[in-house]
């Protein structure tokens, strides 16, 4: 089984894939933007882990798969979506998206 994770500007896509390539199963969970001027919004990057959590163990639910039995992952994400963090690795603010 593999596993691919796309995080996208508004919502986290994640599909479980077996070795000739076929959907087995898939989750979406969505997050909203604080969106400010035109051009520009901010995401907040815990929420992004949140909802990757979720629909990772969705994926895993639904088809009752072994966490062990994914042999890889894919994590796919925004291009300009920076996130500083502190020496702990804890997030310092929202992260500011342009469009």
């Amino acid at each position: 089984m593999f596993l691919g994770i796309d995080l996208g500007t508004s919502n986290c896509t994640v599909v479980l894939f077996d070795a000739d390539g076929c959907e087995r199963a898939s989750a979406r969970r969505g997050y909203a933007l604080e969106r400010h001027s035109a051009g520009r919004a901010e995401a907040d990057p815990e929420r992004w882990w949140t909802v990757t959590a979720e629909a990772v163990e969705a994926v895993v639910a639904s088809r009752e798969v072994d966490p062990g039995a994914i042999e890889a992952v894919g994590i796919t994400g925004l291009a300009t979506g920076y996130v500083p963090l502190d020496a702990s690795g804890t997030p310092l603010r929202s992260v500011i998206l342009s469009f």
